[in-house]
């Protein structure tokens, strides 16, 4: 099991897939500042801890976020319900509590 580094805030990165790649530890907040990431999938791995707040601001184009089969934990950050584009979310089979977040499309 390994951890994921933190990467670069100016990185050009648009599909980051890790499924199934056995990573465990926090998800780095940095990965929530890569500009043009439209596809994130760390499904299926170990990681533990909040997800990182992804804001629309900072993640404008992302599409899809896959982060099922985890052991994530806290609540779900109401910032991923304002991300404007995103139209494919799993959250499944992890260890969250409280509300979910009311998602507003306009």
């Amino acid at each position: 099991m390994g951890q994921l580094p933190e990467f670069p805030i100016n990185n050009t990165l648009e599909v980051l897939s890790l499924t199934g790649a056995n990573f465990s530890g926090s998800i780095p907040a940095s990965i929530a500042y890569l500009g043009n990431l439209v596809e994130l999938d760390l499904s299926y791995n170990n990681f533990n801890g909040l997800i990182p707040p992804f804001h629309r601001s900072r993640v404008p184009n992302l599409a899809s976020l896959y982060l099922s089969m985890n052991q994530l934990s806290g609540s779900i950050p109401a910032s991923i319900a304002n991300l404007s584009n995103l139209v494919e979310l799993d959250l499944s089979y992890n260890n969250f509590n409280g509300l979910i977040p009311p998602f507003h499309r306009s």
